[in-house]
């Protein structure tokens, strides 16, 4: 009964011949040629985890002043002495108003009084005291 099976299964009216051909052997495969082409090969990964910089640099300032402005982005490099953010000038701006006033009033009592004939408060205020 298993040699009437085979025989319906060959493909030559042969029970002899066996599977695949004349002896029991398969046909070679058909191989074809083509020329080699480049082709773009892009293996993605989903995974979960935390990725760590090689490397860093932590910003710090002398100053405490507000950031008005941050000019780079995560991960942007920068090259060196390129501004990095822009810094509120309060605190500068009023120590330096300070500092002129005092220079104007310093100017002020080292003149003559004609020369500065009403201009010098702050010697009239010292005066009365």
């Amino acid at each position: 009964m298993l040699a009437l099976a085979l025989a319906a299964c060959s493909s030559s009216g042969d029970p002899a011949a066996g599977a695949g051909g004349p002896g029991g052997k398969r046909p070679p495969p058909l191989v074809s040629a083509a020329p080699a082409v480049s082709h773009r090969f892009a293996d993605t990964i989903a995974a979960v985890g935390t990725a760590r910089a090689n490397e860093q640099v932590t910003l710090a300032s002398a100053v405490t002043e507000r950031v008005e402005r941050v000019l780079f982005d995560d991960g942007m490099a920068v090259g060196r002495g390129q501004l990095l953010a822009v810094l509120s000038q309060g605190q500068e701006t009023a120590a330096l108003n300070g500092a002129r006033a005092l220079q104007a009033q310093a100017a002020c009592e080292t003149k003559s009084p004609p020369d500065m004939a009403g201009f010098c408060f702050g010697r009239d205020a010292r005066a009365e005291r």
